[in-house]
């Protein structure tokens, strides 16, 4: 989980137009929502491989990679907005929530599909 603390922390250093498509800075909120996150994640790790990315508008990116793929966007206000996808890449669900221990509810919801819930 470090190297995800690292490149999280790497990203407030992405000053305007860092994709050079005029992408927004990080925003500090995102940053520290998604420091948030990786300690709330760190047990789930040996279910998915979790890989992190800035995002154009400001915001963070975690994806979830497994049978079934999972984007946690964390936006510039701190917001966060989950997608759980089958193994075809079809959206099972979208949801939008501010609170990180709302992750758990979300997943459950799922519970139905026969699919891994990395927070459980």
């Amino acid at each position: 989980m470090i190297e995800l603390i690292d490149k999280i922390n790497g990203f407030k250093y992405l000053k305007k137009n860092w994709d050079s498509y005029d992408a927004d800075p990080i925003s500090e909120i995102a940053i520290i929502k998604s420091l948030e996150i990786v300690s709330y994640i760190k047990d789930f790790k040996n279910l998915y491989k979790i890989s992190v990315f800035p995002m154009r508008n400001g915001g963070i990116q975690f994806e979830f990679d497994a049978d079934i793929n999972i984007e946690l966007e964390v936006v510039s206000n701190g917001e966060l907005i989950i997608k759980i996808y089958d193994i075809l890449g079809n959206i099972l669900t979208t949801d939008f929530f501010s609170e990180i221990s709302t992750i758990k509810t979300l997943m459950n919801k799922n519970d139905d599909r026969e699919i891994l819930h990395p927070f459980n």
